[in-house]
């Protein structure tokens, strides 16, 4: 009988340690889910999960002020229908089919607001995987017309928000008070090619030469935060420079402390480098290189302006090849092309660092070139240079196998005696150009 009792109250006290474990755990569980729900809602991007047949389940507070609906305006309503138009409801639809079958995608599209309004939007979208199937899917909306540049706000051990932090298509990491790295997502990985066992543990200067949170103030009072869009350079694994926009946020405990800070950064290098050739190719002749039109235009008209400032005058000059089409004719339009290229660099290597030259070519393959000359005293130093070039000049050009001779017009015009403006300098010059062909070619011909 004392062996029954025994074993009864051993049993209850199972049974009680068993329902603390179980009361603990839901507990754990509930807190997990208000935490993933509080990343969602205080998002700073627009966040709306949908059902399995795209009906909404939940918004955030970023996507009612970014659309204009209210929780429970949108609550079942099919997202794709709620907030595209009869023009880009096939696109959204298309994005939906890709995250139904388990993609991840990236795009840039219209969607409308409440209003009727259009907005452009970079949009995500992530499918929810639950106990290994599909549940649903998260879609993010980023607002490009405000350029409001945001990442998610992630943080590790929940299991919504570990997936979105793996998922999310920007490079984001967490640290600590002193800069050590915490967490660590696989875009960070493939943009740096460090993996996260690489650098956790280890200080933000793996990456940046320098602990990049207080590189960017992270950590100061003298910059409001969160930070958001700085450019920044950060070396990847590799050795190579790449040039991020990155966004930095503190992150405090619930006595108000800064206890770390949680950083995302795109890697923008090749669209600076774009952005860069585009504005190369905006400013420059394509066939040769040089300056076209509208950046000499530019250049001389600040070379006036110093002219002005400094009482020194300037030379404008004009240069034409001489009878190039029959060049043209000759050799065929390959060759001309190329001898541009050899006369270009030879006309580069009569100026100085202050002076100007750039391509004005036409339909006919005329090669019009128009140089500054900065501190011009006399006229005689304009006629030097004009000699300098068509002497210059006056060497054969080979090209491929063929040796062509090559001469030049050259039209002068002086500022400020031949005019105060800019296209009274270039029709003057032009004019004196077609003079100095008109008395022979191969010479240079002042403004009258």
């Amino acid at each position: 009988e004392n062996d029954l009792i025994k074993t009864n109250q051993e049993l209850q006290e199972m049974r009680a340690t068993l329902e603390n474990r179980v009361a603990k755990r839901t507990a754990e569980i509930s807190e997990q889910k208000q935490y993933s729900e509080a990343l969602i809602q205080e998002s700073p991007m627009a966040i709306v999960s949908v059902d399995l047949n795209n009906n909404i389940v939940s918004i955030n507070k970023a996507f009612e002020n970014l659309f204009g609906f209210t929780k429970d305006e949108v609550i079942d309503q099919n997202l794709d229908v709620l907030i595209s138009t009869e023009h880009t409801l096939e696109e959204a639809k298309g994005y939906t089919k890709e995250v139904q079958c388990g993609e991840t995608i990236r795009g840039i599209g219209k969607r409308r607001r409440k209003d009727g309004s259009l907005i452009s939007v970079e949009i995500f979208g992530v499918p929810v995987i639950v106990d290994g199937k599909q549940a649903g899917a998260l879609a993010q909306y980023l607002d490009l017309t405000e350029r409001v540049k945001a990442e998610v706000a992630l943080r590790s051990a929940k299991e919504q928000a570990e997936q979105l932090f793996r998922v999310v298509p920007s490079a984001i990491f967490t640290v600590d008070e002193s800069c050590t790295i915490t967490s660590w997502n696989s875009k960070a990985a493939e943009v740096t090619g460090y993996s996260a066992e690489e650098v956790i543990g280890n200080s933000c200067k793996v990456f940046t030469g320098k602990p990049c949170t207080f590189g960017c103030s992270l950590f100061s009072d003298d910059e409001k935060k969160p930070i958001i869009a700085r450019e920044c350079i950060v070396k990847t694994k590799s050795g190579r420079d790449l040039t991020v926009l990155k966004n930095s946020e503190q992150h405090k405990n619930g006595n108000g402390n800064i206890v770390g800070g949680i950083e995302s950064f795109e890697d923008i290098t090749q669209r600076k480098e774009t952005e860069e050739q585009l504005q190369h190719l905006a400013t420059h002749d394509i066939q040769t290189d040089l300056p076209n039109r509208a950046l000499f235009q530019d250049r001389l008209q600040h070379a006036m302006t110093i002219s002005k400032r400094q009482n020194q005058p300037l030379a404008v000059l004009f240069l034409d090849l001489d009878n190039f089409k029959k060049t043209n004719d000759t050799y065929g339009h390959e060759i001309g092309d190329l001898l541009l290229k050899a006369v270009a660099k030879r006309l580069l290597s009569c100026l100085r660092e202050s002076d100007t030259i750039c391509r004005l070519g036409g339909d006919e393959f005329a090669f019009v070139f128009a140089m500054v000359v900065e501190n011009l005293n006399t006229i005689e130093n304009a006629s030097l240079i004009a000699n300098r070039i068509l002497h210059n000049l006056s060497d054969p050009f080979m090209v491929n196998e063929y040796s062509i001779q090559v001469t030049a017009s050259i039209g002068i015009s002086l500022f400020p005696d031949d005019g105060d403006n800019l296209n009274n300098l270039l029709k003057k010059a032009d004019k004196a150009m077609y003079i100095a062909k008109e008395q022979g070619k191969n010479k240079y011909q002042f403004s009258a």
